[in-house]
């Protein structure tokens, strides 16, 4: 799937708080995060990455 087909399918989900977890350290959780919070900004969003 390309970023554009994840915008259109994740749409929803930019009008909550997402949280992004992991029992264990090293499985991608800052990528997912940093990735998500771009595609949030470019749909126009306001994002806070803590």
């Amino acid at each position: 799937m390309t970023g554009a087909g994840l915008l259109t399918r994740w749409e929803g989900l930019f009008d909550r708080p997402v949280v992004v977890v992991s029992g264990k350290g090293g499985t991608g959780k800052s990528t997912v995060a940093a990735a998500f919070a771009t595609a949030a900004a470019a749909a126009g969003r306001r994002v806070l990455l803590v």
